[in-house]
């Protein structure tokens, strides 16, 4: 992953869904001020992943992910199944997960 694109949403000042759980849940003023900083230091980026492990935000974030995962295959299981659109989401929870596959199928 390139600098550029690490941590998008704290240099775009965006509400992720990591943001708001740690807006949430945690010391909003500090994540506000990141925010409002608009940071592009990596060091300083690394800083506030580590404030939301602290605060829970990224395992509710995954926890969410997975949730989310295995309603969506049991629907699709439901309506009788799409190969295609299973090796889809398996490619894209392991880039997530790992951050080592690209998403490749076309339907």
């Amino acid at each position: 992953m390139n600098d550029q694109s690490y941590c998008d949403d704290l240099t775009e000042g965006k509400f992720s869904f990591p943001i708001i759980h740690a807006l949430k849940c945690g010391n909003s003023q500090k994540i506000m001020d990141i925010l409002k900083q608009r940071i592009i230091d990596t060091d300083l980026k690394n800083n506030c992943v580590d404030l939301l492990e602290e605060l829970g935000s990224l395992k509710y974030t995954r926890n969410t992910l997975e949730t989310l995962d295995k309603k969506i295959r049991r629907e699709i299981e439901r309506l009788g199944g799409n190969p295609g659109l299973v090796k889809m989401l398996d490619e894209f929870k392991n880039e997530v997960l790992c951050g080592t596959a690209k998403v490749t199928t076309k339907f």
